[in-house]
């Protein structure tokens, strides 16, 4: 057995297919398949249920998978760190950024860490939810950094970084522009303006009601740009977690309900990888 036959049972079961992951892997199917047939003969058990052009994951195949995973990732992660430490080649590490938070602290955060291990190449993806999320799944990125809009996975570390309070964000003419504070009951009469991906306003406006306790009525806009015309035109307000030190956001009415509360203030994950999930990560960021 070898971290390679890993690899590729890995991403069959990923993928679902013994061709595309050979695809993937840049090697015919037929190879595939004998590694994976030189795998079971090692282990002395099945662990694919082959049927037609389908399979399914013996109990054996599952429980194999879980482990596997998780070894995989911690020989990656040892790999990238010793690279880094070593300085013998640049590692990558591919972070997902929720949408807006460009304007957070986290762009210095980055410069930071950047500054600090300068052999570590970043790349960046920004996107909604379901967009980061999708491509930590299937293995594009290392790490997403948002907030919890599902129930945490046992196939990631789950780290929680911070927490930031609520704010909301009006049009200059909405009837509490003027106000330096607001109570969630003074919300209750306006709509509240979510930004969200076509079919996820459901998730959107679940998490806000459920997790957060927004009542108003949920509207939606699919781009910041739009978010922006609606709040000029309309009475809604667009409720968001203020992760920024410097900048003018008026006007900016701080949620005192939720302020004045440590434990209804937003908070910010970090989701890795557990081959991500290593010391040189830990090093760096703070849990809450």
């Amino acid at each position: 057995m070898n971290f390679k036959q890993l690899s590729y049972f890995q991403d069959i079961v990923r993928t679902g297919s013994f061709t595309e992951a050979a695809e993937e892997n840049f090697i015919s199917q037929s190879a595939m398949s004998q590694q994976m047939k030189s795998l079971e003969e090692e282990l002395g058990v099945t662990l694919f249920e082959r049927k037609n052009r389908g399979f399914h994951l013996t109990r054996a195949g599952k429980f194999f998978y879980q482990k596997s995973q998780r070894l995989l990732e911690d020989y990656n992660g040892l790999v990238a760190d010793t690279q880094v430490l070593t300085g013998t080649q640049p590692v990558s590490m591919r972070i997902g950024l929720l949408w807006g938070m460009t304007e957070s602290v986290l762009p210095q955060i980055l410069a930071e860490f950047k500054e600090r291990f300068p052999s570590v190449q970043l790349e960046i993806m920004v996107g909604s939810h379901e967009e980061i999320g999708t491509a930590l799944r299937q293995q594009k990125l290392d790490m997403t950094i948002s907030d919890q809009r599902k129930a945490f996975s046992g196939n990631y570390a789950n780290i929680c970084l911070t927490s930031f309070p609520l704010y909301i964000r009006v049009g200059h003419t909405h009837p509490l522009s003027q106000s330096k504070s607001v109570q969630m009951k003074d919300l209750q009469v306006y709509p509240a303006l979510l930004l969200a991906v076509k079919g996820q306003e459901k998730i959107e406006s679940d998490y806000y009601r459920d997790n957060l306790g927004f009542q108003s009525e949920f509207n939606f806009a699919y781009s910041p740009e739009e978010a922006a015309l609606q709040l000029m035109v309309s009475t809604a307000y667009f409720p968001f977690e203020k992760m920024t030190t410097k900048g003018n956001f008026k006007p900016l009415l701080r949620i005192s309900s939720f302020a004045e509360s440590a434990t209804d203030r937003a908070r910010l994950f970090s989701f890795l990888s557990f081959g991500a999930c290593s010391s040189l990560h830990r090093r760096f960021f703070r849990n809450c």
